[in-house]
């Protein structure tokens, strides 16, 4: 590099390879002013999750000619620690020549769809100065609806003198009416930064709504009154607008109940879905059929529902579920899975993981009167340096998370007792006095107010109500806290 001039930011990664969180003290430079830390996620107080990483962000600008040198160094709480790579670059004297570059002319995409996206325009930047020129950046004002879908003139890419490099934009208007934006290149050259305008309008064309249903649908078998997990059932919004659908109803809502619908106002090219669970009411052949009604040709849609009720239920075994607590996260997790009480109790994630003495009686299978409880794990990196899981045995809840991108679904836990007026079926059986002591540490009332009611709980009706609702309230109080952490 030219003495007295910055370089492209390079970015190195650092990886947390242990089975602990990182936590970063300090991350120096041992030449600051020619090897400056100029940005990255490697902070002082940063953790730095198990298999996830950070990164420190260089820049390199000689203050003398010849070779150039140092050292970037990372102190934390992790084995080997202070840690350090090696930076270097050569400083030169930049000689009579200067760099230069040309933009382009401002370029027009004209009318285009709303949802619809142009062709894409190569745009070329010409290198005019006496010396080449270095490019640092190129970046779009507004991404979304002018977005760079491809350049030659990259990062850190040099332009002798005479050449040039490329960048192509499209242009996707996401609103009707004129759009505009900037397209900016940051380089060594003089005048820098430098950009050149794009602009567009966007067309709104109107459409017709239509929606593609499904004719039928088989849930399956399942014991007489033994409730299934559900089925989803996909509705297609296959026009040029938007759908509105106004009702979605069972023929049988005893039998073929619906425990879950995201269906509403479905943009054209989208989907929606219908979740229905079966509960047969007797041995053998069940249909049934759900009810579709819209604004789209057609309506109403119906679609078919079959099923097998069987006369022996499932194998279902009571199992126990045992609870654990993370200190460094503030996080409650539960399991019944014997692997993995087997591995917390053996020391998994380096002994975070402890018992809080707490259990309750549950299933490991579907068995008469009992519901899915679904357990899912936040999205790495979604609520920064946390993570918690969250348990639900609300059907439409869990069908909604599974479709939010911050939670990932993990699997059915475990099988509860749906209370029966003021008697839960098994409660005899229960390890009560733990849950009840778990119900009387109630969270606090803002997290409570966020919490659905499950059919049939009502906090008077002793612990057949409030120790279910409670003892789910605990583990999704330790979940919010990590989310608004």
């Amino acid at each position: 590099m030219n003495v007295g001039v910055g370089s492209a930011v390079v970015t190195k990664t650092i990886n947390s390879t242990g089975n602990a969180s990182v936590q970063l003290t300090s991350v120096t430079s041992s030449n600051a002013l020619e090897f400056a830390i100029v940005g990255g996620t490697c902070t002082a107080g940063a953790y730095v999750n198990p298999t996830q990483s950070c990164t420190v962000q260089v820049q390199f600008t000689p203050a003398a000619t010849g070779a150039r040198s140092g050292q970037i160094t990372i102190v934390s709480n992790g084995l080997g620690s202070p840690q350090s790579f090696a930076v270097s670059g050569t400083g030169q004297t930049g000689g009579a020549g200067t760099p230069a570059l040309t933009m382009p002319s401002a370029t027009n995409f004209g009318t285009v769809s709303v949802g619809a996206s142009s062709s894409v325009v190569a745009k070329t930047i010409s290198s005019t100065g006496t010396a080449a020129a270095q490019i640092t950046t190129v970046t779009s004002s507004n991404p979304s609806e002018f977005a760079i879908v491809s350049r030659t003139c990259t990062d850190g890419a040099t332009v002798n003198p005479g050449s040039s490099c490329t960048v192509s934009v499209q242009f996707s208007p996401a609103a009707s009416g004129a759009r505009n934006g900037q397209i900016t290149v940051t380089s060594n050259g003089t005048g820098s930064p430098q950009s050149f305008a794009v602009s567009g309008t966007g067309q709104t064309v109107a459409g017709s709504p239509a929606l593609s249903v499904p004719a039928s649908a088989n849930l399956g078998s399942s014991a007489v009154g033994v409730q299934t997990a559900g089925t989803q059932i996909t509705i297609n919004s296959t026009g040029t607008a938007s759908a509105t659908i106004t009702s979605v109803l069972s023929s049988s809502a005893s039998e073929f109940p619906i425990v879950g619908n995201t269906c509403g106002v479905v943009v054209a090219g989208s989907n929606c879905k219908v979740t229905v669970a079966f509960r047969p009411l007797a041995a053998g052949a069940r249909n049934g059929s759900i009810t579709v009604t819209s604004n789209a040709p057609g309506s109403p849609h119906t679609v078919s529902l079959s099923g097998t009720g069987t006369s022996v239920a499932p194998t279902a075994n009571k199992v126990t579920v045992v609870e654990y607590f993370n200190a460094g996260f503030g996080h409650y997790f539960m399991t019944a899975d014997t692997d993995e009480i087997t591995g917390l109790d053996g020391g998994a994630y380096n002994f975070a993981f402890l018992r809080t003495n707490r259990a309750f009686n549950a299933w490991n299978g579907p068995t008469a009167g009992t519901v899915p409880v679904c357990r899912f794990f936040t999205t790495p990196g979604t609520f920064g340096t946390k993570s918690s899981h969250f348990y639900t045995a609300n059907p439409d809840e869990c069908e909604v998370l599974k479709s939010n991108p911050n939670w990932q679904y993990e699997k059915i836990a475990f099988y509860i007792a749906v209370p029966v007026g003021r008697h839960v079926p098994g409660r005899d059986d229960a390890r009560l006095p733990d849950v009840q002591q778990r119900a009387d540490q109630r969270p606090e009332p803002p997290v409570l107010d966020r919490l659905p009611h499950l059919p049939g709980l009502h906090d008077d009706e002793g612990l057949g109500g409030r120790g279910h609702r409670i003892l789910f309230a605990a583990v999704r109080s330790a979940a919010f806290g990590n989310m608004s952490a």
